[in-house]
C-alpha cells in the first residue's frame, strides 16, 4: 500500500507550488480565492491522484507526469489572472526553480536514506521517507 503513495507524493508537490505562485498576485484574480480554490484543488488534486496511479502501475518515473501536470497548472495560473502573460509566466517559472531546487535536495535525500538502509537503488521514484520530506519542505 505504501509503495503507491511515492509517486502520489511525489506528484502533489504542484498543489503547494501552485498555491504558492498565487501569494503575490492574489489582488490581480479574475474570481474570489475561495471560487478559484473549489476549482482547480479538486481538479489538480485528482490528477495527481490519478497520474501517481498510473505512475505506479507502470513502474515509470514521475517526471513526464509532472511536466504534464506542471504544465497544465501553469496554464491554469496564468489564465486565472489579469495580469500580462510575461509576469505570470515569470512568477510560474520561478515556483518551478524552487521546485528543483526542493526536488534535488530530496532526491539526495532519498539516496542518503536508501544507501542507508541498504535498499535497491533502481526504484523509479523517491523512497518514501524522502517523499514525505519532500511534502513538507515544500
Amino acid at each position: 500500500m505504501k509503495d503507491i503513495l511515492r509517486p502520489i507524493l511525489e506528484l502533489s508537490v504542484v498543489l503547494p507550488g501552485l498555491l504558492l505562485a498565487y501569494f503575490p498576485v492574489k489582488s490581480y484574480l479574475k474570481q474570489s480565492p475561495g471560487k478559484l480554490a473549489a476549482r482547480i484543488l479538486p481538479l489538480m488534486a485528482g490528477l495527481c491522484i490519478g497520474a501517481g496511479i498510473i505512475c505506479y502501475q507502470l513502474h515509470a518515473s514521475t517526471a513526464s507526469a509532472l511536466a504534464g501536470i506542471t504544465l497544465l497548472a501553469i496554464g491554469l495560473y496564468t489564465g486565472t489572472l489579469q495580469i500580462s502573460l510575461w509576469k505570470s509566466g515569470t512568477i510560474a517559472l520561478t515556483v518551478c526553480a524552487v521546485f528543483a531546487c526542493i526536488n534535488s535536495l530530496s532526491r539526495a535525500i532519498s539516496v542518503m536514506i536508501a544507501l542507508h538502509m541498504q535498499l535497491p537503488q533502481d526504484e523509479p521514484w523517491f523512497c518514501l521517507a524522502a517523499c514525505v520530506f519532500y511534502n513538507v519542505v515544500c
